[in-house]
């Protein structure tokens, strides 16, 4: 139950960081987001 919680609380985050990071730079974004990939790829 606290894992389904934990997931639906990042899903929440990125869905609402998304758009005000997308204002500052979409590079940025997009380069965030993919290192954040590669380290759960090690991770997990």
């Amino acid at each position: 139950m606290i894992a389904v919680a934990a997931q639906w609380a990042a899903n929440y985050f990125t869905f609402s960081a998304y758009p005000m990071m997308m204002e500052v730079s979409g590079a940025m974004t997009y380069s965030f987001y993919g290192i954040m990939s590669l380290f759960s790829a090690l991770f997990v």
